[in-house]
């Protein structure tokens, strides 16, 4: 287990209108920092993905389910196809994350850095839900209003460009039992399993959506997996 805490966003965070599952909700979506408090001193899995960084940035892969603040949670380490059902589904997610995770740092603003980390996490979110046929306009996943926001237009955009777009990317989930899910990146051909290998010095991606993210968030439960209705 990996014990962190939550930072910050990172770049800001975009307000999202959508309906989850039929419900409506109104979702903070953004990329945020997790603080590395703890971890094993035989964790060489989590050596070789993260080294020795003292935060992780992350993606929320559960908007119904809350995120902790000012305390610790720990958290299982592991890669995505200990959480995904599908190939098809991670393939997706990592097409998404090759394309267009970079156009977060290359924004010159700190709107549109804002704007951009937002629609990466909805488009994210869409694809936990409905990566089969993803559309913000029908399934589990959609967006209230048909498409009247800046982050649901490029989050549409992005989505519709995947296809073309051929996956250079590797993923990682942390598991919790009381806080949401979260996900992560780094390039391909890192070896968990043991043995040397060459891990490029790339950026960890990520981003959250809370439902109205504050400092009396209730804490969750359990972990619950999206479902279909």
């Amino acid at each position: 287990l990996v014990g962190l805490e939550f930072e910050s966003f990172t770049n800001g965070s975009s307000s999202f209108k959508a309906k989850v599952n039929k419900k409506g909700e109104t979702l903070s979506a953004g990329e945020f920092s997790l603080s590395v408090i703890d971890v094993p001193s035989y964790s060489g899995e989590w050596d070789k993905v993260v080294g020795h960084d003292s935060h992780v940035d992350v993606f929320c892969l559960q908007p119904h389910v809350i995120l902790p603040q000012h305390r610790t949670v720990e958290y299982t380490f592991g890669e995505a196809s200990n959480h995904f059902d599908t190939a098809m589904q991670i393939e997706k997610i990592g097409q998404l994350y090759t394309g267009f995770y970079d156009k977060i740092a290359q924004a010159t603003s700190s709107y549109s850095r804002a704007i951009y980390s937002g629609a990466f996490q909805v488009a994210l979110w869409e694809l936990v839900y409905d990566f089969e046929a993803p559309s913000l306009f029908s399934g589990n996943f959609q967006e209230r209003g048909r498409g009247n926001s800046v982050v649901g237009s490029v989050a549409s955009n992005w989505l519709h460009q995947l296809p073309s777009i051929v996956n250079t990317k590797q993923l990682f989930v942390l598991q919790s039992d009381i806080a949401q899910d979260v996900i992560f990146a780094r390039d391909m051909n890192i070896d968990v399993g043991g043995g040397d290998s060459n891990i490029e010095d790339v950026s960890l991606v990520s981003s959250i959506g809370v439902l109205g993210l504050s400092a009396g968030l209730m804490l969750a439960n359990r972990r619950r997996r999206a479902t279909k209705n």
